[in-house]
């Protein structure tokens, strides 16, 4: 079972390294068709990189933080299936409080959701910080 899992993971590995390859191939093809742009782009792709640099330590920490301190029992009881509108209310406030780009609710929603979270409820969350 493991081993499958370690080729299913190194498969999905590949995968990711290719579509990087090809992903950087276009980039390069459409930066040299227009060369104009190269410069507004670098600078785009820069100010990004050091937004995600500076912001992803501190998400990673906080979801660390989240898997320790909030027991799953606690989501399910608040966020779960049997949460009704409280549930739905408590991920609004939870979505409209934070502020920041949505790709960070996105490691969020996947921990609220490990931990037993209703999917309407985590709906509802991403649309809020959205």
């Amino acid at each position: 079972m493991k081993k499958n899992l370690k080729e299913k993971q190194k498969r999905g590995m590949i995968r990711d390294w290719i579509l990087l390859g090809i992903v950087l191939i276009i980039a390069i093809v459409l930066l040299s068709i227009f060369p104009d742009r190269k410069e507004p782009v670098i600078n785009t792709l820069w100010d990004y990189f050091m937004e995600m640099v500076l912001i992803l330590p501190a998400v990673m920490i906080l979801l660390g933080l989240f898997a320790v301190w909030v027991s799953k029992e606690t989501v399910v009881k608040h966020l779960g299936k049997a949460s009704g509108i409280k549930g739905i209310f408590l991920a609004i406030i939870l979505g409209a409080l934070p502020t920041g780009p949505l790709y960070i609710a996105f490691p969020m929603a996947a921990a609220l959701l490990k931990k037993g979270a209703k999917i309407s409820n985590i709906i509802v969350f991403l649309s809020a910080w959205a």
